[in-house]
């Protein structure tokens, strides 16, 4: 539980009754997890890797307080699309 973790991150901020939402997203397509791209490079590769092949967006969040924690995770399903061939650009 990686979320779960990183709300402890924030014990401070619970104990002073506030409330630690964290949340993150992975994609995986067939057995492979993909990480978040470090360039442009990457992304660009990572999408002509996941161009047309059905793929999984899984999203975590965890919220913690100082009475509760609780954490899900969300697993929605998207049409597999194919890319068009573009160049990215950097705004």
């Amino acid at each position: 539980m990686f979320l779960a973790r990183k709300s402890l991150a924030f014990k401070r901020e619970v104990a002073d009754g506030g409330i630690v939402i964290t949340a993150d997203t992975i994609v995986a397509l067939d057995e492979l997890i993909i990480g978040k791209p470090k360039n442009l490079t990457e992304a660009e590769q990572t999408l002509r890797l996941m161009s047309g092949r059905k793929h999984s967006v899984i999203a975590g969040v965890a919220i913690m307080s100082a009475k509760k924690s609780e954490s899900f995770f969300v697993k929605p399903k998207f049409p597999s699309r194919r890319c068009v061939q573009t160049k990215l650009n950097i705004i």
